[in-house]
């Protein structure tokens, strides 16, 4: 049959018309499938150019299987880098200084956080001991290393030039502790008498002011070492106690019940107190340390202008510390975060408000002012260094001759003389504690009868036979030497101190030509007790101890041989006692 071609168009139109319908109804599943592509893009015009776009991979067949791809982890932002602050003293002459974990010391490192090192021309490189292995320096190993010339500036106790005056000059102090270095004993040593500690197992760190403490206890009451068992430690940070507190090797003897006491400074050795332990004696009844500044005879001679730069950098951090308290403690803290010294890692000091100034309530800072004071009089400097000497000798040391003489041509002023010179360096703001008492500045309150009654027997002194001339009150020159060594350097430096002293006679029976009493006997002992006092109050000018009278009590006791005739009994009635009584100035 034959199809018109009006037929022929009809059917095309039909067909054509059922193709679109198809298309139109299956083209969303072959999209799906990837068969066809999608719409164009609204901003391409039918009839214009083609433009590129991204292509869709999955709508192309690939020679390889498909494989999913898993989604990649989410990228972490990139830390923040830290802002390197750049050290304005950097290639400037160096000054190495070494210094223990103590408050009064951190004031070098405040010069070296406020700039005041780059001020000055100089760059201080701190040496802070045991904060890492490289800087595990034991006090034998300090001393070396000042006396060779390898470190400029020391800071240590005044106890080591005393012992050793040949490793460096001293120019200057920066503190004496008021309760910061202690002898923390068990209950075999009751209270606070000295002289219970014959017998016991005392530790502390070796050549530290520790172990000078321990000496100078002893040698009050004259217990030789003899008759106690020393127990010298020497790692600086040893052990955790149970609490996990980094402690020092004599303290960890002592929480371990290896000994019976243990001598240090806070805040270490205070966790014994944790273990059982009180404090028999302080910095607080005896001002025995005295932290000073020793500069080394090589930089001294060839690189002095360096060293009194950094005298006048540290001059200038206290006295930032002195009229800033909280913005210096606040620059302090941030440099030892930054260098990692801070905390638990070395310095103790971990950001609280008050951290370090609390701290400084137990160290006495020496100002600059107190400096100039005491310097004037380098006799009086020689004079105590002997004194240390002295305390060391009684303990077996080698020592130097222990006289003021040996000591005078180590002590240089003129590190201080010449800050004094400089106006900006000056203020009269006071430290947090401003009892440094190594100077005639310091006003000691009046002490009164009360003060006596409520203070505690510190220790009894073995003089009771001290010598006077026969049948007389008067001293002789042997026991003007006794007190002088013995006596006055006590009490010259620890106003805390009350010295009791009680005087007895003999009764002896009356014979012909020779009638005795009682009232005669007690007034006969007042008199050799007054000789005492007045002695020991005798200015220093005149040739006596120069202490404040009302700090010096006299009584009498009755003999208790009265009308004996053994000779043995009479002599043991004839006597002067001494009691030191801390009453805690």
């Amino acid at each position: 049959m034959r199809i018109r071609p009006l037929g022929w168009i009809i059917f095309i139109a039909v067909l054509l018309g059922l193709c679109f319908l198809i298309y139109t109804l299956a083209s969303p599943f072959l999209q799906d499938a990837g068969l066809i592509g999608g719409e164009v893009p609204p901003t391409q015009m039918v009839g214009e150019p083609l433009q590129p776009t991204k292509p869709d991979v999955g709508a192309f067949p690939t020679d390889t299987p498909f494989e999913p791809v898993e989604p990649s982890p989410e990228q972490p932002a990139e830390p923040e880098q830290p802002v390197v602050v750049e050290d304005p003293a950097e290639g400037m002459p160096k000054v190495v200084v070494g210094l223990d974990a103590f408050a009064p010391y951190y004031t070098v490192l405040l010069a070296k956080a406020m700039h005041f090192d780059a001020k000055w021309g100089i760059d201080i490189e701190p040496i802070a001991f045991y904060s890492s292995d490289e800087t595990s320096f034991d006090e034998a190993a300090r001393s070396e290393m000042l006396s060779t010339g390898q470190w400029d500036v020391l800071f240590t106790t005044s106890d080591k030039p005393s012992l050793r005056p040949q490793i460096g000059q001293v120019v200057a102090y920066t503190d004496e502790t008021d309760g910061a270095d202690k002898l923390i004993c068990n209950d075999s040593v009751p209270g606070k008498i000295l002289n219970a500690l014959k017998g016991k197992r005392i530790s502390f760190l070796a050549e530290s002011i520790g172990e000078f403490a321990v000496y100078y206890y002893l040698n009050i009451p004259k217990i030789p070492v003899t008759d106690v068992a020393l127990v010298p430690n020497y790692d600086g940070v040893a052990a955790y106690d149970d609490d996990g507190n980094v402690v020092g090797g004599a303290v960890y003897d002592f929480i371990t019940g290896k000994v019976d006491c243990v001598s240090g400074w806070e805040p270490d050795v205070d966790f014994a107190l944790d273990y059982g332990g009180h404090v028999v004696v302080s910095t607080a009844d005896l001002r025995i340390a005295l932290d000073t500044i020793l500069v080394s005879n090589n930089a001294d001679q060839n690189r002095h202008d360096e060293t009194q730069a950094f005298f006048y950098a540290y001059a200038e951090a206290l006295k930032s510390l002195l009229e800033q308290p909280d913005a210096s403690e606040t620059a302090l803290y941030e440099w030892l975060a930054t260098n990692g010294l801070e905390g638990d890692d070395w310095s103790f000091i971990y950001g609280d408000p008050g951290d370090w100034l609390g701290w400084l309530e137990t160290t006495p800072q020496a100002t600059l002012a107190d400096n100039i004071f005491v310097f004037r009089n380098t006799k009086q400097i020689a004079e105590r260094m002997a004194n240390d000497c002295r305390v060391w000798k009684s303990a077996g040391f080698d020592t130097p001759e222990c006289e003021p003489e040996t000591y005078l041509p180590v002590i240089n002023p003129t590190y201080v003389q010449t800050a004094a010179s400089i106006s900006e360096l000056a203020t009269t703001a006071n430290p947090v504690n401003d009892t440094f008492l190594f100077t005639s500045q310091v006003d000691i309150p009046e002490i009164t009868q009360e003060d006596v009654q409520a203070g505690e027997l510190l220790a009894t002194l073995p003089f009771e036979k001290i010598p006077f001339l026969p049948d007389d009150i008067n001293l002789t020159g042997d026991a003007k030497v006794l007190l002088d060594e013995n006596v006055c350097p006590i009490m010259q430096s620890s106003p805390g101190l009350v010295l009791n002293l009680t005087g007895s006679a003999a009764l002896p029976p009356d014979r012909p030509g020779r009638v005795y009493n009682l009232e005669g006997s007690l007034r006969f002992a007042g008199g050799r007790a007054d000789s005492v006092k007045t002695y020991l109050t005798v200015t220093i000018e005149g040739g006596g101890c120069g202490i404040d009278p009302d700090r010096i009590l006299t009584g009498t006791v009755e003999p208790a041989h009265p009308r004996s005739s053994k000779l043995d009994e009479l002599e043991a009635d004839r006597f002067v006692q001494f009691e030191l009584i801390s009453i805690g100035y």
